[in-house]
């Protein structure tokens, strides 16, 4: 850990400096975002209804600003969180220990790939198919959708999807810190299974196809991380045995 001293005066200042720096950032990401919601966020959004028989509609006065401030605030929180994770990230560092520094170091980047791949696997995949699904149920109607309600469908669709997506870090991590081994999750297998799919029945829309297309992934995730707990595990195994050869 860091040999400098600081009061719990002088840390809650930094504090409050980091969170202002965070909170302009956010700010100023949420104003470019609210500029260029047009040309580039409401494709985006557009994009999975784009060229089918599917009208967005304005439904009330306020819809479409209170919903174009309130996607432009996400995006400017999505769009800064380099900058927030490098604030927070120098807030804790003085704190931790080399060994602590190395996880955070492995987990940091590998939970935004894996939250990013999560969302991107919703959005070109499952949201497309969920969509038809439910749209096909009424046939002989002309789809006019809500805009607000549309974009917190869709929010509410893919952010799950990169949270799920997390599962193999979980995994290791635990693994990493000697909580439970790759036999424990091997062992719970089924129970693991039926806990996925209850979620994936929460977390999507209530038809078959999207969840399976939810679940089937993350179970795959579960069996490479109990793979990867295995290697983790192997790896220690091999590095004390070195270990008790050279004593």
């Amino acid at each position: 850990m860091s040999d400098t001293s600081m009061s719990l005066i002088d840390h809650l200042e930094e504090l409050r400096k980091i969170i202002i720096r965070i909170v302009i950032a956010i700010l100023v990401g949420a104003v470019v975002s609210f500029a260029l919601f047009e040309d580039v966020l409401f494709k985006i959004i557009n994009a999975p209804i784009a060229g089918k028989d599917i009208q967005l509609a304005q439904l009330a006065v306020t819809e479409v600003f209170i919903t174009r401030l309130k996607v432009s605030l996400l995006s400017g929180i999505v769009i800064t969180i380099p900058f927030t994770a490098y604030q927070i990230w120098s807030f804790i560092l003085p704190a931790l220990y080399a060994h602590e520094r190395r996880y955070v170091y492995m987990i940091a980047p590998m939970s935004a790939i894996l939250f990013a791949a999560g969302v991107v696997f919703g959005y070109y995949v499952v949201l497309p198919l969920a969509l038809v699904f439910f749209i096909v149920q009424g046939a002989d109607l002309l789809p006019m959708l809500s805009f607000a309600r549309y974009v917190s469908f869709v929010l509410g669709f893919l952010l799950p999807f990169g949270l799920v997506f997390q599962l193999p870090l979980a995994v290791v991590f635990l693994v990493k810190i000697g909580v439970v081994d790759y036999k424990f999750f091997k062992a719970k297998r089924k129970y693991a299974i039926l806990i996925i799919f209850i979620i994936s029945a929460v977390l999507t829309p209530p038809d078959l196809v999207s969840q399976l297309l939810m679940a089937g992934p993350v179970v795959l995730l579960y069996e490479i991380s109990i793979l990867i707990a295995w290697l983790i595990r192997k790896k220690v195994k091999k590095e004390d045995g070195d270990k008790d050869d050279v004593s």
